[in-house]
């Protein structure tokens, strides 16, 4: 079940389809390590009205799942969010990076309508800068 909404009015959404959409936060070269930990990263999934304001998703947000290191030294985190297939077309998405829970926003991906998850799992992409 996904709760979609404002206001205390909510669009909940079920089926028994569950599909996965994979985050990957790609770290910069620069990447503050020793300051701006990985593990308090804080992820949100929002989707957008009809009338064009974003909303957070109720459900959709949380630390990164792990991050991985490549041979070359890429740097790479993970967060995946279960989806119910009837999302797709249910309107646009997008996926937000903050330095911890309520602070400042490092990264928005592009938005997403979900079209494809029925054909294929999209993967959601961004890069995190200092």
């Amino acid at each position: 079940m996904l709760r979609i909404g404002h206001n205390n009015r909510h669009l909940v959404l079920c089926t028994n389809r569950r599909d996965q959409i994979p985050l990957r936060v790609q770290f910069s070269d620069g990447w503050p390590w020793q300051t701006t930990h990985w593990q308090d990263l804080w992820t949100v999934v929002q989707w957008q009205h009809p009338q064009g304001t974003w909303h957070d998703v109720e459900g959709w947000e949380g630390t990164l799942n792990e991050v991985k290191s490549s041979e070359n030294g890429t740097v790479t985190g993970y967060k995946t969010w279960w989806v119910d297939g009837e999302h797709a077309g249910k309107g646009a998405f997008r996926w937000l990076v903050y330095q911890g829970k309520g602070g400042r926003l490092l990264a928005a991906s592009e938005s997403n309508d979900l079209q494809s998850i029925n054909r294929a799992l999209p993967v959601v992409e961004v890069v995190l800068t200092p």
